[in-house]
């Protein structure tokens, strides 16, 4: 996917930085499992979400950065684009 193109499907989604982050988090708690480690019925569950968490932030940190190192190279990118996912990067953090 290019950069434009990303751009591009950004304006179609029309999410908000918080839809996203739940959105991206959802995604990766089906693929962030815990040890089977049961405290009271809700340890697994905290530890399925935190690590959700960390891999959705993991995602957004490597957008971030292809953005900035695309602008830095000299190419074209929305004003809109990091913030936008900057914004995403703290609503996951505050989930």
């Amino acid at each position: 996917m290019t950069l434009i193109n990303g751009l591009n499907n950004l304006k179609r989604n029309k999410m908000t930085p918080k839809e996203k982050a739940k959105n991206l988090v959802d995604k990766f708690s089906e693929y962030a499992h815990t040890d089977f480690v049961y405290i009271r019925g809700g340890y697994q569950a905290e530890s399925q979400l935190q690590n959700a968490k960390q891999c959705a932030l993991i995602s957004v940190y490597e957008i971030i950065d292809s953005y900035i190192q695309e602008k830095n190279n000299g190419c074209i990118v929305s004003e809109k684009i990091i913030p936008y996912w900057q914004e995403v990067k703290q609503e996951i953090e505050n989930l």
